[in-house]
């Protein structure tokens, strides 16, 4: 589990944000909350957190001469600098500083999530020890991230005979690409390019059993692209071509 320290001086920006790490309770725990820069500092402190998502502009001391002095510090400490639009450009100098990411408001979910990800990513590359997301994700008890890959679920098998792209489903349970396949993965063991064509398979061998559709209109009916695709898969998978398969449950 990841501590994340929330730092901007609105407060509807906080609520937000706190809203957002509790959706992920058993990735993320919201260890404080700081007003200005002093906050930030006292609250490093205290709570040493993993994570602090920081606004530029706050009272008594700016986001970016904080983080620079967490960042003398605690060096492995992930520092996301949230910034509004006209801020942008001067956020970008802040990767100089040593800080790791900037966000512009307002984040979405998945961006924030994908912007912690990356860091992390990068932090492991240089050989740092801490854990990471994905070891975080693969102590989480299936049934608290259910939630996206039942959606995903559901979404594959009404809709299995159509072309699905990972940014669609993506779009329909509201994360990221990358996200829905680390999860999905993690809950269900299998990739979602393979559950698509477990789907479309079980499909086909229900039809080569119980109708009278000529493999052509199977393959079509069912997802797949091309007949000799189908077949090639079919074969594949189940070990007779779909003309066998239909022949031995005849």
């Amino acid at each position: 589990m990841l501590k994340v320290l929330i730092a901007d001086d609105e407060n509807i920006e906080r609520r937000y944000l706190l809203s957002l790490f509790k959706k992920h309770p058993d990735l993320f725990e919201v260890i404080g909350e700081a007003r200005n820069g002093k906050e930030v500092l006292q609250k490093v402190l205290e709570y040493t957190p993993d994570v602090i998502i920081m606004d530029i502009n706050m009272p008594f001391l700016d986001g970016l001469s904080s983080a620079h002095k967490i960042k003398e510090r605690f060096p492995n400490t992930i520092i996301l600098l949230n910034t509004a639009y006209a801020e942008f450009e001067f956020a970008k100098k802040a990767i100089d500083y040593g800080l790791d990411a900037y966000l512009l408001k307002p984040a979405k979910e998945s961006q924030i999530l994908d912007a912690i990800q990356n860091c992390l990513d990068k932090r492991e590359r240089r050989n740092t020890p801490p854990s990471t997301f994905a070891q975080t994700l693969a102590h989480t008890p299936p049934e608290r991230i259910s939630d996206p890959v039942r959606l995903i679920v559901e979404y594959i098998d009404k809709n299995s005979h159509c072309d699905i792209t990972l940014q669609e489903l993506a779009a329909v349970v509201h994360f990221s690409p990358s996200y829905i396949s680390r999860v999905f993965h993690l809950k269900q063991g299998m990739t979602i390019k393979a559950y698509i064509t477990q789907r479309r398979l079980e499909n086909a061998k229900y039809l080569l059993e119980h109708s009278d559709l000529s493999i052509q209109e199977i393959a079509s009916s069912c997802g797949f692209s091309t007949t000799p695709n189908f077949n090639r898969v079919f074969k594949l998978h189940v070990g007779f071509t779909p003309l066998e398969y239909r022949h031995q449950h005849s």
